[in-house]
């Protein structure tokens, strides 16, 4: 797992080697994220100014290096863009076109990693839905009956690899970067 300080230093190494810019926000590692695996957070209006790119916890402990650096050229993508004042959401022409271009993933694009929680009728077995929020499963199965069957839900836990495949995602990179491993040897 990497430490908060690693993941300061890649993000770092990253942000001057491809676009020659210093990070003036901190960078986190917050267990509290749940629906997301990073987020570049930024004041809007009068302040101007970025406050923090946070990676989950989930991300750190759960994921190869390699989709790790992935969401870590996301978040740089986000933060670039909003520092130069062009169009820096997810989905802007500006944005999607910097992801090509270092070959970074939209979002949503990464399945999940982890325990995940499966909900399935206790009477046919069918499949209901999944979380990885074990409390939102533990509420499921309280206060709800399948549609099929009218029966209880049961809950199994399943642990899911880490199963990103760079190659699946066709963004073509111009732009050749550093692995996380050969930024830590430094």
């Amino acid at each position: 797992m990497l430490s908060r300080e690693e993941l300061e230093k890649i993000c770092k190494e990253y942000c001057r080697e491809i676009w020659n810019m210093d990070i003036v926000c901190p960078i986190t590692i917050d267990g509290r994220i749940k629906n997301s695996l990073a987020y570049f957070q930024h004041y809007v209006g009068r302040k101007k100014s970025p406050v923090a790119i946070k990676f989950s916890k989930r991300l750190v402990e759960n994921y190869s290096n390699e989709t790790i650096k992935d969401v870590i050229l996301h978040e740089l993508c986000h933060y670039v863009l909003y520092m130069q004042g062009k169009k820096y959401k997810d989905g802007d022409t500006d944005f999607e076109t910097e992801l090509r271009k270092i070959g970074a993933s939209s979002t949503n694009t990464i399945p999940i990693a982890g325990t995940i929680y499966v909900l399935y009728c206790s009477c046919c077995n069918k499949f209901l839905d999944a979380t990885d929020n074990k409390k939102k499963a533990d509420r499921w199965i309280a206060g709800y009956k399948s549609r099929c069957c009218s029966s209880k839900l049961i809950i199994k836990e399943k642990s899911v690899n880490d199963t990103y495949n760079k190659e699946k995602n066709k963004n073509k990179c111009s732009i050749k970067t550093r692995t996380i491993e050969d930024i830590l040897k430094k």
